[in-house]
């Protein structure tokens, strides 16, 4: 299931447990001494902003259902 389908159709959705699950992600990512040293904390660094933007948007997206000029604006 994608982000945006999970955001858009979930009608228990909590926006702030997944945030602070991707911070956790993250936090891990950047705390982990083996791979410090590599480009995996930079990935997850990279992943978890494309997430948030994604969450964001479709959060957006979701409050401007009944507004089709807002929502053209939110897709680009």
């Amino acid at each position: 299931m994608s982000l945006s389908s999970l955001v858009g159709t979930s009608q228990n959705f909590n926006e702030e447990f997944l945030r602070r699950s991707l911070k956790t992600i993250l936090t891990y990512a950047e705390e982990d001494l083996e791979l410090r040293e590599t480009t995996f904390p930079d990935q997850v660094q990279d992943l978890v902003f494309n997430l948030h933007m994604i969450l964001s948007d479709t959060v957006k997206m979701k409050e401007h259902q009944e507004d089709p000029e807002m929502l053209i604006d939110l897709m680009y």
